[in-house]
């Protein structure tokens, strides 16, 4: 066989094999494997009662729970969104120098379970895992912030 012809196989069936071997196939089978996370960070407030359009659905939720009943106003800060491995973390830096990891575990077709950790200042404060329907906004109290305003801290994953 000619050199030409055996580079040109060599090309055709080494080269693709080594790039599935190495991880580096197809993008559409890595990400695959890959849940869409949001991470809101939310501002609740007993100085006002002005409530993001965003917020209107959740705001009503969280006044039914005895933790956030006092606050009268929710703020929408930030939304990040982001894509992670099941057992690897997606961190986002929240406000006042608190941060928050979303660890999705396990999904299934209708559920997926989720460790949530909150730290402040590199000091861990709340640690979690919680078993939500798949797409549904889960609200967690994290801390004080100034002006004793509140942070709450919404995750979603699909």
């Amino acid at each position: 066989m000619n050199r030409a012809l055996v580079g040109a196989l060599c090309a055709l069936f080494l080269v693709p094999g080594m790039r599935l071997a190495s991880g580096q196939g197809n993008a559409e089978e890595q990400n695959a494997d890959k849940i869409a996370v949001e991470v809101w960070t939310i501002r609740a407030t007993t100085t006002n009662k002005i409530i993001s359009p965003e917020l209107k659905d959740l705001a009503k939720k969280l006044h039914k729970d005895a933790e956030f009943k006092k606050y009268t106003g929710f703020k929408l800060e930030s939304r990040a969104t982001g894509k992670t491995e099941p057992g690897r973390g997606y961190s986002v830096e929240l406000l006042e120098q608190y941060r928050a990891t979303v660890t999705p575990r396990e999904r299934e077709k209708k559920n997926i379970k989720l460790q949530f950790e909150a730290e402040r200042q590199g000091k861990p404060i709340l640690n979690t895992t919680i078993t939500a329907p798949v797409g549904s906004l889960v609200a967690f109290g994290v801390g004080p912030l100034s002006n004793e305003d509140f942070l709450i801290t919404a995750v979603r994953a699909r």
